[in-house]
């Protein structure tokens, strides 16, 4: 049975625009699953859902100017698009074409990735204060012990794959990028008990310091509103709550836990030592689960934030702060130094 050349492109635009099932499309198209099954693969390999066409032809095929322009446009303006979402925008400009062939043109057009990360790196002083932190903390019992940090998420993720061409300026390339990002930055408190509220901070795009968000009276609030979460954690005991060497915690938390806070003991952590800090690693786990899913504004990301730090179970917690106990305990064995495992 032959079909209408409509009625195979029909079935592409349905599965790469509107990003319709199989089974959708079949019902909408009135062709069979394995037969819709068989055009999207087909459009996936060649380029073309039409079985009667040669793969051969179609691999040697060039596209137009006019077709590579709009695929290095559209990279160049959104640096850190995937392939499908590339393909999803040029089909609203009536053009059609498979990943493979956008990812031959993008990699001969120059275009490279690479993530924007940084390493926090050890002076001999950062090595001396990691050592008499974990000489003082390896033989402490981590589950009578309170942590909290601050993390920041993004609209655009700073942890993806950002496309550029050689010969860009990438110091340029990483300031003017993420300098415009609206953020949204939280703090929260985690123990081998449970979990605190989560405080958020909305960063807009005129903040230029993050500490700004972080100064009194907002982060005196977030600590006196912890201490009475702490309080029924910890109801027959007072504990300590490591925090790091951020300038807020050096000046607001440090006189607030001093003076008004009769359940918790401020401890400092030595400084570039995300390694040493649980708190870390649940940033990491909210940011896996917040960012696989799809949002489109601020609210819908906080939305999901919440979620995610709610979902959040007490084993987690658990299996976090014995990994960071043992790692302290590396720390000391390697004196102050990154553990080789």
């Amino acid at each position: 049975m032959k079909f209408e050349s409509i009625t195979y492109w029909t079935v592409i635009v349905l599965r790469v625009s509107q990003k319709k099932t199989m089974r959708d499309i079949a019902e909408t198209t009135g062709l069979g699953f394995y037969t819709v099954r068989s055009i999207i693969r087909r459009f996936r390999s060649i380029n073309s859902a039409f079985p009667y066409q040669n793969k051969t032809n179609l691999g040697n095929k060039r596209l137009s100017l006019e077709h590579i322009y709009h695929i290095s446009a559209l990279q160049r303006e959104n640096r850190t698009w995937s392939i499908s979402q590339i393909q999803r925008a040029l089909m609203q400009r009536d053009i059609i074409l498979c990943k493979s062939t956008i990812h031959k043109y993008r990699h001969q057009l120059g275009f490279r990735k690479r993530k924007l990360l940084s390493v926090p790196l050890l002076t001999p002083t950062h090595i001396k204060k990691r050592l008499l932190w974990c000489t003082t903390m390896k033989d402490r019992d981590w589950f009578n012990i309170t942590f909290t940090d601050e993390s920041v998420f993004e609209i655009n993720y700073r942890n993806q794959n950002v496309w550029y061409q050689e010969g860009t300026d990438l110091d340029e390339l990483h300031t003017n990028y993420f300098q415009k990002n609206e953020k949204v930055m939280i703090a929260g408190v985690i123990s081998a008990r449970g979990k605190s509220s989560l405080k958020l901070w909305r960063i807009t795009n005129k903040d230029r310091r993050l500490d700004e968000r972080l100064r009194a009276p907002g982060y005196r609030q977030f600590l006196e509103g912890i201490q009475d979460e702490v309080a029924e954690m910890y109801p027959d005991q007072a504990v300590d709550l490591v925090l790091d060497n951020a300038k807020p915690h050096l000046s607001v938390a440090k006189k607030f836990l001093e003076s008004e806070s009769p359940y918790l003991n401020g401890n400092y952590q030595p400084p570039n030592s995300p390694d040493l800090q649980p708190s870390e690693m649940v940033w990491n786990w909210l940011k896996r689960r917040v960012y696989s899913q799809n949002f489109q504004n601020m609210d819908e990301l906080i939305q999901l934030i919440r979620n995610a730090w709610e979902e959040i179970p007490v084993a987690l917690l658990k299996k976090f702060i014995n990994h960071c106990h043992n790692r302290c305990i590396a720390v000391y064995n390697a004196e102050g130094m990154w553990p080789l495992r």
